[in-house]
């Protein structure tokens, strides 16, 4: 039968790490706000709170995400595992397992454990934008795509969703929906408002109102 998570807790925790998020997103909304209005930086709390700073403590907070949730699909992976070597020693001259019982669950918790753990490494780190300087001249990119980056990402995504159809395949239909909603609500933020505030920073400048509201939703997502 297709492996099916808790759905009740997940949805307990996903409710409680919205709220979070946006005590997050509104508090630096707010402090950006004020440093505007008082034109000082606030005793430094303009830059702790500011989502687009990578020493601050949202990009902390985003970091601290990625690692939870590469502990949780790494916990799911060790118990699908076990779940197997199990039955397959209770059963041992049974038929052979179904697909979605075999290793393709366990694999595939374990990519998405480490698709986790390579995106906390890049929230704190931000490696997506150590080649975009590169890209803009290569592709002569301006605009909405002035940060370059999003073009290979966007290629990235389409070979990170081939390679995990199998195992989403392998989930319930409830899970595989929500894994894909996920995905959706994360490429639309990190590369669709990405694109988006690429157009306003070329605009108005990478220190306008619009432009940190843009990253704001970009990071919310």
């Amino acid at each position: 039968m297709p492996l099916h998570l808790s759905l009740p807790p997940a949805r307990t925790a996903l409710k409680v790490l919205l709220a979070v998020s946006a005590v997050v997103i509104v508090f630096g909304i707010a402090v950006d706000l004020a440093a505007r209005a008082a034109g000082s930086e606030l005793l430094g709390l303009r830059r702790l709170t500011d989502v687009d700073d990578e020493s601050s403590v949202p990009t902390w907070f985003n970091t601290t995400l990625w690692l939870i949730a590469a502990s949780v699909h790494a916990l799911i992976a060790i118990s699908v595992g076990r779940d197997r070597e199990a039955r397959s020693q209770q059963f041992p001259s049974g038929p052979e397992m179904a697909p979605n019982e075999s290793g393709t669950a366990r694999w595939g918790w374990w990519l998405v454990t480490a698709l986790c753990v390579g995106l906390s490494i890049d929230e704190a780190a931000m490696i997506h934008e150590l080649p975009i300087d590169r890209l803009r001249d290569a592709l002569d990119a301006d605009g909405l795509l002035r940060e370059a980056w999003v073009i290979p990402g966007a290629a990235f995504c389409l070979v990170v969703v081939a390679i995990l159809w199998p195992w989403l395949q392998s989930l319930s239909r409830e899970d595989r929906l929500g894994y894909l909603l996920a995905g959706a609500v994360f490429v639309g933020g990190s590369i669709g408002v990405e694109i988006v505030g690429a157009g306003i920073e070329d605009a108005r400048g990478d220190e306008s109102l619009g432009y940190h509201l843009s990253v704001s939703v970009e990071e919310f997502m």
